[in-house]
C-alpha cells in the first residue's frame, strides 16, 4: 500500500477484502493518521468479527461506518480513537449472532466518550443488540450533545416503543438531546 499517512479525509468502499484479519490490520495502520474516515462495506458475504490489534487513530475526529461493523466492533474502534467527536453508523450488520441476541457491554468506557464525543447518528432497523449499544453510549458519553436516530423499516408502534425506551435511559451528559427520524414518526 502507498504511504497515505498525510491524508486528512478518506472515503473507503470495501468490496473484496474478506475476512483476512492481517489485511484489515494493514489497511487500518495505513489510515491511522486520518482526521475523517468514511468506510462502507460492499461485500455481500459478510464481514470480519474483531480486528486486533487496531492502530490508534490519534487525529480522527469523524468516523462514519456503513453496512459492515457488528455492534461489538464499535467500542473497539472508539477505544482507539481518543479525539473522536462525531460517530455516524448508517447500518449495522450483526453477522456473528442472531438479530435478537444480547450485546456484551465493554468493561472500559472509551476515552473519546468521556471527553470528546459530542455527536452520534445511527440508522438502524431496531435490532436488540444495536439498541443495547445505543443505551450504553447514552449512559456513558459524558459530553454528548446530539443523538439522531433514524429508524428503517419499522412500523409506527415499534418506532414509538423504541424511541420511548431510549428516552428513558439515564444520560451521562445533561446537554444531550435525542432526535428520532422515521417514516412513521414524521
Amino acid at each position: 500500500m502507498e504511504d497515505v499517512s498525510s491524508l486528512a479525509e478518506v472515503t473507503l468502499s470495501i468490496e473484496r477484502l474478506g475476512s483476512d484479519h492481517h489485511l484489515w490490520v494493514e489497511l487500518f495502520k495505513g489510515l491511522s493518521g486520518v482526521k475523517s474516515l468514511s468506510a462502507q462495506n460492499e461485500n455481500s458475504h459478510g464481514c470480519f468479527g474483531f480486528i486486533s490489534p487496531l492502530p490508534v487513530f490519534q487525529n480522527m475526529k469523524h468516523l462514519e461506518l456503513n453496512r459492515f461493523w457488528n455492534p461489538e466492533f464499535i467500542p473497539l474502534i472508539l477505544e482507539r480513537s481518543p479525539q473522536l467527536t462525531c460517530l455516524c453508523v448508517k447500518h449495522v450488520h450483526d453477522y456473528s449472532k442472531h438479530e435478537e441476541s444480547d450485546w456484551i457491554e465493554p468493561k472500559v468506557v472509551p476515552a473519546c466518550m468521556l471527553t470528546n464525543l459530542t455527536t452520534i447518528k445511527f440508522k438502524c432497523v431496531g435490532q436488540k443488540c444495536v439498541i443495547q449499544l445505543m443505551e450504553y453510549m447514552l449512559r456513558n458519553a459524558e459530553v454528548l450533545k446530539t443523538v439522531t436516530i433514524t429508524w428503517r423499516n419499522l412500523c409506527f408502534q415499534e418506532e414509538t416503543r423504541l424511541a420511548a425506551k431510549l428516552l428513558k435511559v439515564p444520560r451521562a451528559s445533561r446537554d444531550c438531546e435525542i432526535s428520532f427520524i422515521g417514516a412513521k414518526l414524521l
